[in-house]
């Protein structure tokens, strides 16, 4: 195991990280309307213009930076805690942590659920449909938060 304070640092580092990259992400779907119109989402995501195609693209990387986030600080509190290894795959490690008590069924379903959309977008982008970002996004923005702050409370 790495060295316990070391591994504290990384994780509130990155649940700091998480915080940023939420934000950003919450500037991006703005751009979409006060509930994020799926319909415009995927307008801009076929769209041939440029910068109809970068409001779209600064939704998606805004999401799978802070999904990235969130998968490697829980990682790194499963160690921590002695749960699991670094090398637990993301949907091992939202199990144990919903096992543990720090994150609820809910949060650990769409944040699994977004990561599994997110493996998808980075695996299979000439397939990827504006629906299926869209649908992972609103995963994240709801779960996010919550996992967020109760990994914070965890790491104190």
């Amino acid at each position: 195991m790495k060295d316990p304070e070391l591994l504290r640092t990384s994780i509130q580092r990155r649940l700091l990280d998480a915080k940023r990259h939420l934000a950003a992400l919450d500037a991006a779907v703005a751009q979409f309307g006060s509930e994020f119109d799926a319909d415009a989402f995927d307008a801009a995501w076929r769209s041939r213009e440029p910068a109809e195609l970068h409001r779209a693209y600064a939704v998606q990387a805004g999401y799978e930076n802070v999904i990235n986030a969130i998968v490697a600080a829980s990682s790194e509190l499963c160690e921590l805690k002695g749960w699991g290894t670094g090398s637990s795959s993301s949907v091992e490690v939202l199990r144990l942590l919903h096992e543990n008590g720090v994150i609820g069924a809910q949060v650990r379903h769409k944040l699994k659920d977004a990561q599994e959309l997110r493996s998808n977008v980075q695996h299979d982008y000439a397939n990827v449909a504006a629906r299926e970002v869209h649908e992972a996004v609103l995963l994240v923005l709801d779960a996010a938060p919550s996992m967020i702050q109760d990994a914070a409370l965890e790491v104190r």
